[in-house]
């Protein structure tokens, strides 16, 4: 899977509603369509590699609700990654419950009559445990980068910077 950048993407913006509608790359436009976003209502803001914006239409007001917008979808990628890391974690426990049920009743079977049962059982414990961990780690690096992001931009844009801590 491909990583998701800010480079070469275009930020819709309904400039009525101060909304975020969709983002997309810029290759994927024609040029019939980068010239009807002009005369609507619907603003653009293509995101160069340092993070500064380029807009095709607007003024001061737009530019500050399209940075706010642009916060508020890395926040919003940023709960993704806590979703991630929720189901890692129940991915995570349900090896260990297993496990502690099978331990609690072992006064109750002999190992080696069930080993034909118990070794496809901790083959797919141990999977499940690794695929777990790595989504935790995954998402804990995700966040870390979205703040480092978030940080940026409040960094550089004093308009965010008062808003945030």
């Amino acid at each position: 899977m491909q990583e998701w950048n800010w480079h070469n993407h275009f930020l819709f913006v309904d400039a009525t509603a101060d909304t975020c509608l969709a983002t997309r790359p810029l290759r994927e436009f024609a040029p019939a369509e980068r010239e009807d976003l002009s005369g609507s209502s619907i603003r653009g803001v293509r995101f160069k590699q340092n993070q500064e914006e380029e807009t095709l239409t607007g003024n001061k007001d737009e530019r500050d609700s399209i940075l706010i917008n642009e916060v508020q979808l890395l926040l919003a990628e940023k709960r993704t990654s806590l979703a991630v890391m929720r189901t890692g974690i129940a991915v995570l426990a349900l090896p260990l419950s297993i496990m502690s049920v099978l331990i609690a009743t072992s006064k109750y079977y002999n190992i080696l009559n069930v080993l034909m049962f118990f070794v496809p059982l901790a083959v797919l414990n141990l999977a499940m445990l690794i695929l777990g961990i790595y989504l935790i780690i995954r998402s804990i690096i995700r966040m870390h980068h979205y703040d480092s992001l978030i940080h940026e931009i409040k960094l550089k844009h004093s308009v965010i910077g008062h808003f945030m801590e």
